[in-house]
């Protein structure tokens, strides 16, 4: 995957609804489904051959964001 390099640190407040995001722990693209504003928690979709159920998870699991050109699901 192409990483956007146009934010050297990127906010919670800059993820938008279906953005494709990098996590951090194993570098799997997921796809942001829902923000929840109070908590800084992000609703991710992860890809179809995943074993992983869409889930919550916390902003700081976040890597970056993927280049928007790359399709998340084929």
């Amino acid at each position: 995957l192409l990483l956007s390099s146009s934010s050297p640190m990127l906010t919670y407040e800059e993820i938008s609804i279906n953005d494709i995001l990098i996590l951090r722990d194993d570098e799997t693209a997921v796809r942001c489904l829902d923000k929840d504003e109070e908590k800084s928690l992000l609703y991710v979709s992860y890809p179809p051959n995943s074993t992983k159920e869409d889930q919550w998870i916390e902003f700081d699991r976040v890597l970056k964001r993927a280049d928007r050109s790359v399709p998340f699901h084929e």
